[in-house]
């Protein structure tokens, strides 16, 4: 559970507690729920000092507030065990590190990793300018962000064996067409001067 997830779940938490009558809360939940790793004499691996910014709207001691929602995030999944401290802190103990749950993921799956299907059926063929390294390495990198959603995405050196130059303005694929388009002429090339 990465730091915004606890977040979102505890603004969640507090919701529930409004919705079930445990909490009132005059005007509106806060947009934000900070979660920060604990300061000095706090515990586990990210706090929040919500209960103790909401205990006077609600009309309750920030220690009530903090049991309050300490009961309805114990069984989360990702947290290990939450604490109060002090007035009202709640401290958090994750059950693994955020970042080694995505590498995880990553390695068990393999190279569907990430995968999607959102531009199925789309073809993008990306034409960097000649001669221009970094045009043709992100035109590589946003190749590769296209095939892992699903497109159809080329560069001009995905065709061996083959000539391919930069197509004039105006011309290249047809309207609703996919696919190369058939003729491409060589781009102009400024005069050269011999000194």
């Amino acid at each position: 559970m990465t730091p915004a997830e606890l977040s979102r779940t505890v603004r969640c938490a507090l919701r529930a507690a409004i919705a079930d009558g445990e909490l009132t809360l005059p005007g509106a939940l806060p947009d934000h729920v900070l979660v920060a790793p604990p300061r000095p004499g706090g515990a586990g691996d990210l706090a929040t000092n919500v209960a103790l910014q909401l205990s006077g709207p609600a009309h309750r001691p920030p220690r009530a507030v903090a049991e309050i929602l300490q009961h309805r995030l114990e069984q989360t999944p990702g947290i290990t065990k939450i604490e109060i401290t002090g007035p009202g802190f709640l401290n958090f103990t994750l059950s693994a590190n955020p970042h080694a749950e995505a590498v995880a993921a990553a390695l068990r799956e393999g190279g569907a990793y990430a995968d999607s299907k959102t531009l199925a059926g789309e073809t993008f063929v990306l034409r960097p300018t000649p001669g221009d390294v970094r045009a043709k390495t992100a035109a590589e990198a946003l190749a590769n962000v296209l095939r892992t959603a699903g497109a159809e995405a080329a560069t001009p050196d995905d065709r061996p064996a083959q000539r391919v130059v930069q197509a004039p303005p105006g011309e290249g694929i047809p309207q609703g067409g996919t696919g190369w388009p058939g003729t491409l002429r060589e781009p102009p090339h400024p005069a050269r001067t011999e000194t």
